[in-house]
């Protein structure tokens, strides 16, 4: 559930009374939550942020707030987007999942961030990173987009059906049905070659029950 969001430098929360709250750096706005989110009359279900520059709410009717950095119209979320069931904010894009299991999004034209899948018709909930994404489908198996120079959109097939899962900035993690982590994509320290970094992951790092990058 995605109740707080942070990254370099802001942080912002739902309350228990389903308005959003946040604290940090204000110098691109990441702080100028909408009123109506503020005020309570909207109830937010999630945010997300990838890098703290710029945010993403969904409300319990699916409608979709943004503020923050906006170089890229990454903030100003388009009027044709509709009903929404999750949210993903990236570096310079957006991303949501409709209420049809569709994906669209918006922002920053290159890495390829904006080149969601347009066959896919069961995500129900997705994650944004860098300049890449993951999306979980009906299965519940997950799936990527976007940039893919260090493999962090190549699912490893030990991840199946995984628990929680995470898109940072150029790798990937997930939380396996066993509790255990996977991690693929860039790694510092084993490159090249890439192999995941599962090698460095704690020992005891087993029965988890969420999973969170940085």
């Amino acid at each position: 559930e995605k109740i707080v969001a942070g990254g370099h430098s802001a942080t912002c929360v739902i309350l228990e009374d389903r308005t959003i709250t946040g604290w940090g750096d204000n110098s691109l706005g990441q702080l100028e939550i909408p009123l109506a989110l503020t005020a309570g009359s909207v109830r937010a279900v999630a945010v997300h942020s990838w890098n703290s520059l710029h945010f993403l709410a969904l409300t319990d009717e699916g409608e979709v707030f943004a503020w923050g950095r906006n170089t890229d119209g990454q903030s100003t979320v388009p009027d044709n987007i509709g009903v929404c069931r999750d949210i993903g904010a990236g570096d310079a894009a957006s991303v949501v999942v409709r209420a049809d299991g569709s994906m669209y999004a918006w922002g920053r034209p290159d890495y390829h961030a904006q080149e969601v899948p347009t066959n896919v018709y069961d995500a129900d909930f997705v994650d944004f990173g860098n300049v890449h994404g993951l999306f979980r489908r009906a299965d519940g198996d997950i799936q990527g987009w976007g940039m893919n120079y260090n493999g962090q959109i190549n699912i490893p097939g030990t991840v199946v059906t995984p628990l929680d899962y995470e898109a940072s900035e150029s790798w990937s993690a997930a939380l396996k049905l066993d509790g255990t982590v996977a991690v693929w994509g860039f790694n510092t320290g084993s490159y090249p070659p890439i192999d995941g970094c599962n090698y460095c992951i704690p020992k005891d790092a087993v029965n988890g029950i969420d999973l969170a990058t940085g």
